[in-house]
């Protein structure tokens, strides 16, 4: 029920003309208590990124005093679960603004890329991995 939830609001957030500022606000506290609350759930986690994305790239204003809370959340669900969403966020927050952040930013995304070499090579090289050559 509660990914449905947030795919619903997902749809809302990307379609909205005028973000309402109310709106937002309720939007942003639920997902903060979603993240908190059920880290653990992977589908949940996607839910909760793809919608703080559209979010990131819809209102980056609303977003941006937040922001350094955020991606520190999403760099630790990534240290925690792989997932192809935490670097999705990654990606669009980079987007969004990565060329207005300072070195922390810069430093932060020197770690996610550092981790995500560790994590990716930890096996086997990648010219190793037959998956690699179908890319």
């Amino acid at each position: 029920v509660l990914c449905t939830c947030l795919r619903i609001i997902h749809v809302i957030v990307r379609f909205m003309d005028k973000p309402v500022l109310a709106a937002l606000q309720a939007v942003f506290t639920l997902l903060s208590d979603i993240s908190a609350a059920q880290l653990g759930r992977e589908d949940i986690l996607e839910e909760v990124l793809t919608i703080q994305g559209s979010l990131l790239a819809t209102v980056p204003d609303f977003v941006k005093p937040h922001f350094g809370q955020l991606v520190t959340f999403v760099v630790q669900s990534f240290e925690m679960t792989h997932l192809p969403c935490t670097l999705d966020y990654v990606t669009t927050a980079v987007e969004s603004y990565g060329s207005q952040q300072e070195d922390s930013f810069n430093h932060l995304l020197a770690h996610v890329s550092q981790h995500m070499t560790q994590y990716v090579t930890n096996q086997k090289r990648p010219s190793e991995c037959p998956m690699v050559s179908m890319c």
